[in-house]
């Protein structure tokens, strides 16, 4: 799913500087506004700082502030293989892409930089896109975009660019190719299904196919060609589409072909400024699409020449974790206010009780009746009996005696007698009562009567022995 975001994607063809803004996010892009400078100098060696001030130029005049640049690279300077890799998974696929590429090279692996997109899996094997960028072309775009004060978050390639565009608009499955003219140059490219496959950069453009179209024919018969002896997996390219061919010269087009020729504008449909020819930047267009998420994209800026200031890239993930760290601290917060407004209603609860107790005690004590204090401290019988009744179960002993003393009385507090069912059960009963904070335990005293075991087990209070057991209300 593509972000919503203003992204500026900038452009060096020849001496010329082209920018476009465009907004992300939306079903499909939409272009805010666009601007070409030239690099107006005499000497060769004042170029580079032509160049720079025409970006300086270009950006001074932005209406609208980009959210992020990217930098589009012209398919011209790629190296382009679809290659099987006997590997499956994102892991062992990528560290093999680079070595697998390096056998189809004239130069120096070392001399591009390298990434790829995955096609397909097969057999065990993964069928990839590698695309390689001159290393050289990379980083004097790179200098001269951060001369100008512009620090590009990555690059792509116009061809990329181009086919997110179409892919947009397109419904096909299988094996599809795409023909892109415009005024210097074309870019053929091959989709399968939802994948880009394969894509070349033709040294003709839109005049030069018009006025040799048997020469245009050949150049695309060569390119087919080409994608079918890398190509692998099953199929034959289905159909093909052509975009930015003068319309008198598409019947002739056609009829060179035996797979069926349409004509399309995937541009139409993208809203821009008036008088804008959309096709001199479609691949601007398609490039900032993708870098927010859009159908293709690559990652050539990276290594040595990866994105040196990082923070703006992570200011949108520290934003979303503040986020959720504040709605974790106001859900805590919530929390403890909830659990104090309902400990304060006990409390309240409490202090209501403790008062009607109080008054009943007074009232008592002017009747001239004695309340002991100690009366207060007990456990309720029913908690007692409970508490026997889990320690003493019914399957050691059989209970026929319990008797409960009041607070004052100067005998045990409670005694329990009967008859033992199991010695070895009844002991390890006994243990686990001297662990209860209900009562102290005493040993019990075991008689034999008429051949059954009995026994007498005195419990007293957990504080008996203290000054204050028999502390009485006055």
């Amino acid at each position: 799913m593509a972000l919503t975001a203003r992204v500026a994607a900038v452009e060096f063809d020849g001496d010329d500087v082209r920018l476009a803004v465009v907004k992300t996010g939306l079903r499909r892009p939409r272009l805010l506004e666009v601007h070409t400078a030239r690099a107006q100098y005499e000497d060769p060696e004042q170029r580079r700082e032509a160049m720079v001030q025409a970006v300086k130029g270009l950006v001074e005049g932005l209406k609208v502030r980009p959210t992020v640049y990217v930098l589009c690279l012209s398919s011209s300077n790629t190296i382009v293989r679809t290659i099987a890799i006997p590997f499956r998974g994102a892991r062992r696929v990528t560290p093999a892409v680079t070595f697998e590429l390096e056998r189809y090279l004239a130069i120096p692996i070392e001399e591009l930089v390298v990434d790829h997109m995955p096609i397909l899996e097969f057999d065990g094997q993964t069928e990839v896109l590698a695309v390689g960028v001159q290393r050289n072309i990379l980083q004097e775009q790179i200098d001269m975009l951060n001369a100008a004060g512009v620090d590009p978050e990555g690059a792509d390639i116009d061809a990329i660019g181009l086919t997110t565009l179409w892919q947009t608009a397109r419904q096909a499955k299988g094996l599809h190719a795409v023909l892109y003219l415009h005024n210097k140059g074309a870019v053929f490219a091959v989709a399968y299904n939802k994948s880009l496959a394969y894509f070349r950069h033709l040294p003709m453009g839109a005049e030069q196919f018009a006025e040799n179209l048997n020469d245009a024919v050949q150049e695309v018969e060569n390119s087919m060609r080409a994608f079918h002896s890398g190509w692998k997996s099953d199929g034959e390219i289905a159909g093909l589409d052509v975009i930015g061919l003068p319309a008198q010269r598409e019947e002739a087009l056609a009829a060179q072909f035996e797979i069926p020729v349409t004509f399309q504008d995937p541009l139409a449909a993208i809203p821009a400024p008036a008088n804008v020819d959309k096709l001199l930047y479609a691949g601007l267009i398609g490039v900032a699409a993708g870098a927010a998420g859009g159908a293709f994209s690559l990652h050539l800026r990276k290594d040595e020449l990866a994105h040196k200031n990082l923070f703006p890239a992570l200011v949108p993930y520290i934003m979303l974790t503040s986020c959720i760290a504040l709605v974790l601290l106001v859900g805590c917060a919530w929390l403890y206010y909830h659990a104090g407004i309902v400990n304060a209603g006990k409390a309240a609860q409490l202090e209501q009780q403790i008062s009607s107790v109080e008054a009943e005690v007074k009232s008592l004590e002017a009747q001239g009746i004695n309340v002991p204090a100690g009366m207060f401290a007990d456990p309720t019988v029913l908690d007692v009996l409970m508490e026997i009744a889990l320690n003493l179960p019914s399957q050691v002993v059989d209970v026929t005696d319990v008797k409960i003393e009041p607070p004052n009385a100067s005998a045990p507090w409670i005694i329990v007698a009967g008859e033992v069912k199991d010695d070895n059960a009844f002991k390890a009963a006994v243990e686990k009562i001297k662990e209860s904070p209900v009562f102290k335990t005493e040993e019990p005293e075991l008689r034999l009567v008429e051949g059954r075991s009995t026994f007498r087990l005195v419990l007293q209070r957990p504080n008996a022995g203290s000054e204050s057991r028999d502390e009485t209300r006055s």
